[in-house]
């Protein structure tokens, strides 16, 4: 057989064309991993963490917990339980995961009444702790080797 006509030349010759760029968009840019990325981004609001695993805290209120007066106003609301910034559903609601050749952006509307949840809360609200970031990177690898796989037809 001629040099570069092997089964195994044809494959390294496959292996020298992959766009790695290429590859990352479609591994990360599928909806299970948005999915994802979106719903352990509320877990954590849920757990009253933001993304360097802090405890929600109210700059405004200097308190990480709901007050006695907020609990009188709205009955789901328990005094002394932690912020979860989930009193409507929009905050969560508006959380958009996108992704770029670059990484993966989440944002969503922090804005609530007379109220900017950035301000108030920080912008770690939004974004994943270590933890869950290691999560999604292992379903991102799961979906590169499945494209990989079918550069190779394997």
């Amino acid at each position: 057989m001629p040099i570069g006509e092997t089964p195994l030349e044809k494959q390294l010759q496959e292996v020298l064309k992959i766009n790695h760029k290429t590859m990352w968009l479609r591994a990360a840019n599928v909806e299970s991993v948005k999915r994802l990325v979106k719903v352990l981004n509320q877990n954590q609001l849920r757990q009253s963490k933001d993304s360097l695993n802090n405890p929600l805290f109210s700059v405004y209120n200097n308190s990480g917990v709901y007050s006695i007066a907020t609990a009188s106003l709205n009955p789901s609301k328990q005094a002394g339980a932690p912020y979860t910034l989930n009193d409507t559903g929009e905050f969560y609601k508006s959380i958009v995961v996108s992704v770029f050749i670059d990484g993966i952006r989440i944002e969503a509307d922090p804005t609530k009444s007379n109220t900017n949840l950035y301000e108030e809360y920080g912008k770690n609200i939004i974004g994943l702790t270590d933890e869950n970031i290691e999560t999604v990177s292992e379903l991102i690898i799961l979906h590169y080797r499945r494209e990989t796989r079918k550069v190779f037809n394997i």
